[in-house]
């Protein structure tokens, strides 16, 4: 079968969820809506199943650099929206005190 597709044969992408924390504490916060706001843009920041969590994710790209510096655009945004609220944001596999039957889905 011949494939007609377009663009470049691959691409990359990269999402990360990522915690939203009380700033004094670092507790988990519930917080997803105001962090996306009344009028969230699209694709930038997105929620994520529990609303103490929320996901960011890259556009497909052509290479690893692309992808990276457009992650690193991303984190910031987060990081100063978060800041704007009084909240931190937190990268980790899980939150190191926080049990998830406490959390808001």
């Amino acid at each position: 079968m011949d494939h007609r597709f377009e663009g470049p044969r691959y691409t990359v992408g990269i999402e990360e969820e990522l915690m939203i924390l009380d700033s004094s504490s670092l507790d988990l916060v519930s917080a997803i809506e105001s962090m996306l706001g009344e009028d969230p843009p699209s694709g930038e920041i997105k929620p994520e199943l529990l609303e103490s969590v929320l996901e960011i994710a890259t556009s497909p790209c052509k290479d690893i650099p692309t992808a990276g510096a457009e992650l690193v655009s991303l984190r910031a945004l987060a990081r100063d929206r978060a800041r704007s609220l009084g909240l931190e944001i937190g990268a980790a596999g899980t939150h190191p005190f926080a049990r998830w039957e406490d959390q808001r889905a």
